[in-house]
């Protein structure tokens, strides 16, 4: 070989190694929602970025606290306080709107107390020295801006509202309530395939658009990673099935169809860090679908023409020479059926 037909080799080995590197380091994971256009003079992209930015709404996530025996006493007041404080232990920078929290504004004997509505020794919520539930759900009915909101009217669910900063990562927030919602920690491998949330607490509710997004975009990876799997082992069967070469179709599966997918991931990061807005999202199964099918594409002209060229010929596996045989077989069947049929309404038609 020439010095430099090693060239291109030498190139998609050091392309690879940079691929690699983005794919590790580099690749960040973006929101259904998050720059969906990437042309930054676009005028509809233009008009959402000076909308939020005149009204700045805040998202938040709400964690539902199940009572299935209602809300009844001190006991069940004193686990929304004690939840309320996992919730603030656990994201200590957000703020977080609660029973727990919320002051209930009493005026007695012309003093104004303000006292939470989880606190059971409040002398608004006593009579006779003691805490009174019925005093306290009289004053939670009264206060509109708790009852359907923080508490439910039957009194089953206590509500937990996580408030969002402006500009937070949308991924990043969703695996974050997971892991606080299981109570562990969850590896980087078991979110390419985590489709669902299982609190540890069966009575335990989440809610939130940061949530409903983030399950979107685990399962549609949960799928490509499917998807591809599934790809790439029936291109090997038809590859094998068209050329009659098993490394043929190796190579072509996984030299071709892998590398293409694995060069476009690693170039998701690299164009990210080089400062393009470029996320990957669930909108990149395209991107790995056409990879698949040029791949396929590709690798059937380059071996049609590379083996007669090469002088190479493999036979075709026994499996489809069997099926093209029993295919014959029964259309020269099917032919003479019909053509007696023919011949016999022929006859009928001259009688």
């Amino acid at each position: 070989m020439r010095k430099w037909d090693y060239w291109p080799l030498i190139f998609a080995v050091v392309f690879t190694l940079i691929c690699a590197y983005g794919n590790i380091f580099l690749v960040q994971k973006g929101g259904i929602l998050d720059n969906a256009i990437l042309k930054k003079d676009d005028p509809y992209r233009q008009m959402d970025k000076y909308v939020k930015s005149v009204f700045a709404g805040q998202e938040g996530v709400m964690f539902i606290l199940r009572f299935p025996g209602r809300i009844k006493n001190e006991k069940d007041l004193k686990s929304i306080e004690e939840f309320h404080q996992e919730i603030s232990d656990a994201f200590p920078n957000r703020g977080i709107h609660s029973l727990a929290n919320v002051s209930n504004y009493r005026d007695i004997n012309n003093t104004l107390y303000s006292d939470k509505y989880t606190d059971t020794i409040s002398i608004v919520f006593r009579r006779n020295n003691r805490f009174n539930f019925d005093i306290w759900k009289n004053q939670v009915k009264s206060d509109p801006g708790v009852l359907g909101i923080l508490i439910n009217q039957d009194f089953t669910h206590a509500a937990f509202i996580l408030y969002l900063e402006k500009g937070y990562d949308e991924i990043e927030v969703f695996r974050e309530v997971v892991q606080f919602s299981e109570k562990r920690e969850i590896s980087e491998l078991e979110w390419f395939i985590k489709s669902e949330i299982t609190p540890k607490n069966p009575n335990l509710l989440i809610s939130g658009w940061v949530v409903g997004r983030g399950l979107i975009d685990g399962a549609l990876n949960a799928d490509i990673l499917k998807m591809l799997t599934l790809g790439i082992f029936f291109s090997v069967l038809l590859f094998y099935f068209s050329t009659g070469s098993l490394s043929q179709s190796m190579i072509s599966a996984f030299f071709v169809i892998l590398l293409s997918i694995f060069w476009t991931r690693g170039e998701i990061g690299i164009f990210n860090f080089l400062g393009f807005e470029i996320r990957e999202r669930v909108y990149v199964i395209l991107a790995y679908t056409n990879c698949i099918v040029q791949g396929i594409s590709f690798s059937l002209h380059m071996f049609s023409s590379y083996n007669p060229f090469s002088g190479k010929i493999f036979t075709k596996p026994l499996f489809l020479e069997g099926m093209r045989n029993s295919w014959e077989i029964c259309s020269r069947r099917n032919n003479s059926i019909a053509k007696y049929v023919e011949l016999c309404s022929t006859l009928k038609q001259r009688t």
